[in-house]
């Protein structure tokens, strides 16, 4: 998150600028001036590229649709969880979790083509008319962007907090069994990491299979308000935010179902074993 600030604080946010305009970029429609924030979101992982955009319209403006449309499409998980624990700790298979990724960039872009459509809409002006952050010095830039970030982050570990507690709760006050189907999907609904864990746990290959690549299209719960926090007094569609997560949840765990059923791979013995004992 750091990182990504600093991108955005520094001269190399301005000097990528006029690329964004680019007909090459057509496929995010007039989504694309945020390009930057999509990208850097895959790579980092949730809410990097919402906690960009956001920031970035509360100094410059823009349109009501286009912020909100940019913040649906940068609300991905990262590179590196996908491939490096879902793949190759939860299903021993790197490949899987490179399919996972690419599965969820163009699935949300598509999407996106079919799901957001733009209007003219209106024009939010900018909070303040301050010197634009891309002339700050490195030195500034990274300040900047340390100070900016380290709010969210302790927002994103309270929210985490927060759906571990209320899943535990929900399981006391309904006297649900940890071993049962419901416990995982109501964790797979709450938290996109612990949900990732959960998915594995199921006794039919094919659930394990949708239900892991559910959880990183949805994003889970603890994600969106995530995510609504750091768009908060901003013109963010929640409604659609919702649907269209939820769409992209299921078409992600369709394809995880396809990989799983063509390369004949299941979940990893020994992460199941060590998730059972916790």
């Amino acid at each position: 998150m750091i990182f990504s600030s600093f991108i955005l604080y520094s001269s190399a946010f301005s000097d990528f600028l006029p690329l964004q305009d680019s007909s090459r970029f057509k496929l995010l429609g007039n989504c694309r001036k945020y390009f930057l924030e999509i990208i850097l979101c895959s790579i980092c992982g949730f809410v990097n590229g919402p906690k960009m955009i956001s920031e970035d319209f509360r100094k410059n403006g823009g349109d009501e649709d286009e912020f909100s449309n940019g913040i649906i499409l940068s609300s991905n998980a990262g590179l590196g969880f996908l491939v490096g624990c879902v793949g190759a700790r939860l299903w021993n298979d790197m490949v899987f979790g490179l399919y996972l990724f690419l599965c969820q960039i163009l699935t949300s872009l598509l999407l996106g083509k079919i799901l957001l459509k733009t209007k003219k809409s209106k024009k939010i002006r900018a909070e303040n008319s301050t010197k634009n952050p891309s002339n700050l010095s490195l030195s500034s830039a990274f300040s900047k962007s340390v100070s900016s970030s380290t709010l969210t982050l302790i927002s994103i570990c309270a929210f985490v907090i927060v759906f571990s507690c209320f899943l535990e709760i929900l399981v006391s006050v309904f006297d649900i069994s940890k071993d049962s189907n419901l416990y995982l999907i109501f964790g797979i609904f709450c938290e996109f990491c612990k949900g990732s864990f959960l998915a594995v746990k199921f006794k039919n290959l094919i659930l394990c299979a949708f239900f892991t690549g559910f959880c990183f299209g949805f994003g889970g719960l603890c994600v969106h308000f995530q995510t609504y926090a750091v768009c908060e007094g901003l013109p963010l569609n929640k409604k659609r935010f919702f649907f269209f997560k939820l769409v992209h949840g299921i078409l992600c765990g369709a394809l995880s179902i396809l990989y799983v059923a063509i390369f004949k791979i299941s979940p990893c013995e020994n992460a199941i074993s060590s998730l059972l004992r916790s």
